[in-house]
């Protein structure tokens, strides 16, 4: 079998990307995708506040999509317990902090969201690539 740093050769031609340290390895509380969760708790209430619902509601519509997410994260085992805690604290201080901080910026607010939503989606998209490689490779390695 012929090997490289980005590929493998067994018959078939494997594609491999290797990366010296994984940044979004999961940590027993707080890793890079604890900045996801803040960013993430602050869009929602960003967009709750923007799309005009009481603030009763936007607290109650994070509790439960931040909940929500965290039972899924347990049930596939993809987290460990203090991690998932963790990661509601974190996506609360996220929530508060954008009704804390929205006045500072309410001009721009809304451009503020939007930039914050698109920085989000391409933090959890790389770390969505870098949990699939490293699925990958567990495989690949055997």
């Amino acid at each position: 079998m012929k090997t490289s740093p980005f590929f493998r050769y067994s018959g078939k031609v494997e594609i491999l990307i290797k990366m010296e340290k994984d940044i979004w390895r999961e940590g027993k509380y707080i890793d890079l995708w604890s900045l996801v969760h803040f960013l993430s708790g602050f869009v929602l209430a960003g967009w709750l506040f923007f799309l005009g619902a009481p603030l009763y509601a936007s607290v109650g519509i994070a509790a439960i999509t931040f909940a929500v997410w965290e039972i899924f994260e347990h049930i596939y085992k993809i987290e460990v317990t203090s991690n998932q805690i963790a990661d509601l604290v974190i996506n609360y201080v996220g929530f508060s902090f954008f009704f804390l901080a929205k006045d500072v910026f309410i001009h721009g607010a809304l451009s503020v969201v939007v930039i914050t939503t698109v920085i989000t989606l391409l933090l959890s998209l790389s770390g969505f690539l870098a949990f699939i490689r490293r699925k990958a490779r567990k495989v690949l390695d055997g």
